[in-house]
């Protein structure tokens, strides 16, 4: 017995019906985690004991360290130009006085330390959740501290 073979309307049939689904399938995943309400409370919190340096941020920023990448990798500090285009990560040109407005509850200086220590958490409109999800581990409190004392100036 031979077997079936399938027409080329049935094959062009089968392959748009497994694109819709998986379609349908991912679009109700985004849906159903943008839905979630997000907990302030849940957030890693950052140390008011630590005291950030802003011109050591831009060291860091720029450079990165201990096995971080540096944040010039996929975020610009400048609009016009070139960087008015979407690079991997949103341009933070501005950031200080956007940071504060994003989290009902959260202050600019936590919303852009969590955004470090835990970039899952805010992943801005038009953007992957692509950032180095290792800050909190290559990088001390200290350096995130001044990285978010950098960002401030913004």
């Amino acid at each position: 017995m031979r077997p079936y073979k399938l027409t080329d309307d049935e094959r062009r049939t089968t392959m748009r019906t497994l694109a819709l689904t998986i379609t349908a399938a991912i679009t109700i995943a985004i849906v159903l985690i943008a839905s979630r309400p997000f907990d302030v409370s849940a957030t890693p919190q950052r140390s008011s004991a630590v005291v950030g340096d802003a011109e050591r941020g831009v060291e860091l920023f720029k450079l990165g360290a201990n096995g971080a990448p540096a944040c010039t990798v996929c975020h610009a500090t400048r609009t016009g130009g070139f960087f008015t285009q979407h690079l991997t990560g949103p341009n933070l040109s501005g950031l200080s006085e956007r940071a504060g407005q994003s989290v009902a509850g959260m202050s600019a200086e936590d919303y852009i330390h969590t955004s470090i220590v835990d970039p899952g958490s805010h992943v801005v409109e038009g953007f992957a959740d692509l950032m180095f999800p290792d800050f909190a581990e290559k990088l001390s409190e200290q350096d995130i501290a001044d990285l978010v004392a950098y960002l401030m100036t913004l």
